[in-house]
């Protein structure tokens, strides 16, 4: 949770260079860097090795009222903070924290200068490793984000057997939207498109989770209708189906026994068709 904390800027701080993370806890001592006129400032993990609460992290600038949160100094929970522009040239703050847990997650946000305070603009958690520092890719001035959609993580297979597509997020105000529909993506899509078409359509091991993926990125690029067929006979219908539809409660509106329902159904709700 951030809270308020009054920090002066220290002259004399070491600066790092814009957009690029810092993992703050991996040598557990204090530290603190500047860049773009905003502080980072890292208290420092407990004496003991073992110790893994009390570190914190404290974002400053000048006529800013300071944000603080917790760090945690685990070996495995990684705290990862930069400094660089993110709105028209504006410097800010993106964060990222491992929460912990099998195959799960990192939760991020960022921090925009606003009014004399600190804005948080929250993007969500994210499975596997973290994100590299966003960058302007629809010539708008504001950095746009490039996740995966864990969305499509057990639904279909296994974890093993997800393969989730690009997700690309973008500040509005303040919030954080989905863009991954915008044309200057469509390079990320191909790209995923290709990597798993293999494990879709010429594999003799369960296509369930990759076809799910190889259908999504097809429509991300207008070739829903190309691909359809393809992804019908790489899938044993038989046995494939959304693996929601085995629980009392489904992740849809209603639950498609289904593979070839379920997995349109779920397309719609992501998105990615109409």
């Amino acid at each position: 949770m951030l809270s308020s904390l009054v920090v002066a800027n220290a002259p004399g701080l070491p600066g790092r260079a814009p957009g690029k993370f810092v993992e703050v806890t991996q040598d557990r001592r204090a530290h603190d860097w500047q860049a773009g006129g905003i502080t980072v400032r890292f208290s420092g993990c407990g004496p003991r090795p073992r110790d893994v609460e009390g570190g914190t992290v404290t974002i400053s600038a000048r006529a800013t009222t300071p944000v603080t949160f917790p760090a945690d100094c685990a070996i495995t929970m990684s705290t990862l903070v930069g400094i660089g522009p993110l709105v028209h040239g504006k410097y800010g703050v993106v964060v990222q924290r491992f929460t912990g847990g099998n195959h799960c997650c990192h939760d991020v946000f960022g921090l925009l200068r606003d009014k004399g305070r600190f804005r948080k603009v929250a993007f969500g958690s994210f499975d596997g490793v973290p994100a590299d520092w966003p960058k302007d890719q629809t010539g708008d001035g504001i950095a746009d984000f490039v996740f995966r959609d864990d969305a499509f993580l057990y639904q279909f297979s296994s974890y093993a057997g997800s393969y989730p597509p690009p997700r690309i997020m973008t500040i509005r105000g303040r919030t954080a939207i989905d863009i991954s529909a915008h044309p200057a993506f469509h390079r990320l899509f191909a790209a995923d498109l290709a990597s798993v078409r293999k494990a879709c359509v010429a594999s003799t091991a369960d296509t369930a989770g990759a076809c799910a993926a190889y259908a999504a990125d097809a429509a991300r690029l207008g070739r829903f209708a190309q691909v359809w067929p393809q992804v019908l006979k790489a899938v044993d219908m038989r046995i494939a189906h959304p693996t929601g539809c085995d629980r009392p409660r489904s992740p849809f509106a209603a639950c498609h026994t289904d593979y070839a329902a379920g997995l349109k159904a779920f397309l719609v709700k992501r998105g990615y068709l109409r």
